[in-house]
């Protein structure tokens, strides 16, 4: 038998790693856990050799995906929970389409925690079936989970009948062929849809490496359900900062709640509510490690000391005291300041006055073009970025992050011919190289994309595990490392 308090320091390394709350009334369910996958690992099922394997575990990747099935449910299915995909199809995507003025839109949506690739498969459907007009190169649409098996699954497109318990026949008939029981589903819709591994618990989103950025819609539905309170607060967060202005945030109804969702706007559509991201709505403070401290703005002039006087005696001249002028800071220094702390219009109003003055400094320019595109103006970002290309200074780092830009809006080719460019330029930029793994990917181009994964993969090896990647967005080797080994 498990002793209690290996299960509860097991539950606390869970909790670490994962996020999830096992703590608190489920010790029972991880001790259950816990017994299944020892068994699947071939450890004897005694209590004393599987004692020896929970205390001796470094919890590799493989042991992790095993325990972490035998945890969650694990088993979705198409077409779940139809009052929220109606209010998707129905109200969703039409104001997106209309807010793009009669251009392309490119829509970008996230299934978060996806499992085994029955929620964005079945976004990919509706899309399919709702407006046939948009260009499947104008849809990005992310999968992600946590664990690599149902990864696996789900880019493999079978799956059994009990997957389809909600799914209109003349759906399943449409789109997918069935063999000996085996459902699988048509190569159009699945090429809709990239796959990735990602730990909701870890800060690796919002960020361009993990094509988290700028998303119109996520899917979260019933996945916050395992996190701990801290922890369910920080994935907010961070899906909050994912998304572009008035985008939205899908959760199931058993996860409604406004104590951790409270700088959404809670909308209601017919018989579900849905958060949305409303840009005038104040930020609630209190998240460690997600807000900074307010600082003085830069424009305000620093209040003048008081005059020190030194006494001296009669006879003596009088030395005065020359105090240290600070040199006043370089406007790119101050320009990365307030990019820092999320001050992105600000940002972008020092650079453009600067450029006014003295146009052509590639520095600021790259400020703008970042700010542009964290607030999730593509189009003044690129433009802004076709300047920065176009200056004899561009560098590799430049080229890379106009390549971003064209990617989110779907112009594969022209993201391409720049990322080359900069490789001429630094051959050794691994950014690049890992960008290119994503785009090919997405082309279909499996030649290509395993010459720049081993490119990534041979300059990940200068890298210690800790050691943090130049332009990766703050991921340390190790983390860039665990996203390729996804995409293999």
């Amino acid at each position: 038998m498990i002793s209690r308090q290996l299960l509860q320091e097991v539950s606390s390394k869970v909790a670490d790693l994962l996020g999830w709350d096992l703590y608190h009334h489920r010790l029972s369910d991880l001790k259950r856990g816990l017994t299944a996958t020892a068994a699947e690992l071939g450890i004897k099922a005694t209590p004393a050799e599987i004692e020896t394997w929970i205390r001796n575990t470094r919890w590799p990747q493989r042991e992790l995906d095993i325990l972490s099935s035998h945890l969650t449910v694990g088993e979705t299915y198409f077409f779940r929970e139809k009052a929220s995909l109606n209010a998707f199809q129905q109200q969703i995507i039409p104001e997106i389409i209309n807010r793009s003025n009669g251009h392309d839109p490119c829509l970008r949506i996230w299934s978060a925690g996806c499992c085994s690739g029955e929620e964005p498969y079945t976004l990919a459907i509706l899309l399919n079936e709702a407006f046939p007009a948009l260009q499947i190169r104008k849809i990005h649409l992310l999968g992600t989970d946590v664990n690599q098996s149902f990864l696996e699954k789900a880019r493999a497109g079978k799956y059994s009948r009990w997957s389809f318990r909600e799914t209109p026949q003349l759906i399943q008939q449409k789109y997918f062929s069935e063999k000996e029981g085996v459902w699988t589903l048509d190569p159009r819709i699945r090429k809709m849809v990239v796959f990735s591994a990602l730990n909701l618990a870890e800060d690796l989103y919002p960020s361009a490496a993990t094509a988290t950025q700028n998303m119109d819609v996520i899917f979260c539905r019933n996945v916050l359900m395992y996190f701990t309170p801290d922890q369910i607060r920080l994935v907010v967060r961070r899906f909050y900062n994912s998304l572009t202005e008035s985008g939205w945030l899908i959760t199931s109804a058993v996860e409604l709640n406004d104590q951790y969702f409270g700088d959404f706007e809670t909308v209601k559509i017919g018989s579900c509510m849905l958060y949305r991201k409303n840009a005038v709505k104040p930020k609630k403070a209190g998240i460690a490690g997600e807000i900074k401290s307010p600082v003085q703005p830069y424009l305000v002039s620093p209040r003048k000391k008081k005059s020190s006087h030194v006494p001296v005696k009669s006879g003596h001249p009088v030395i005065s005291r020359v105090l240290p002028v600070e040199k006043p800071k370089p406007v790119s220094e101050k320009a990365g300041e307030l990019f820092g702390e999320g001050r992105y219009d600000e940002c972008i109003a020092l650079c453009s006055a600067e450029l006014s003055q003295s146009p052509g400094n590639p520095d600021l320019m790259l400020w703008v073009v970042r700010s542009m595109a964290n607030l999730g103006k593509l189009d003044q970002a690129h433009e802004w970025a076709e300047k920065l290309r176009s200056s004899p200074h561009v560098k590799t780092d430049h080229l890379y992050l106009y390549a971003h830009i064209l990617l989110e809006k779907n112009e594969f080719n022209e993201a391409v011919l720049n990322l080359k460019r900069g490789l001429f330029l630094n051959p050794h930029h691994l950014m690049s190289h890992f960008l290119l793994v994503n785009i090919y990917s997405r082309m279909d181009n499996k030649t290509a994309r395993m010459k720049h994964y081993r490119n990534v993969t041979d300059l990940l090896s200068s890298y210690e595990a800790d050691e943090m990647v130049p332009d990766s967005g703050g991921l340390t080797a190790g983390r860039l490392e665990t996203i390729l080994k996804s995409l293999k």
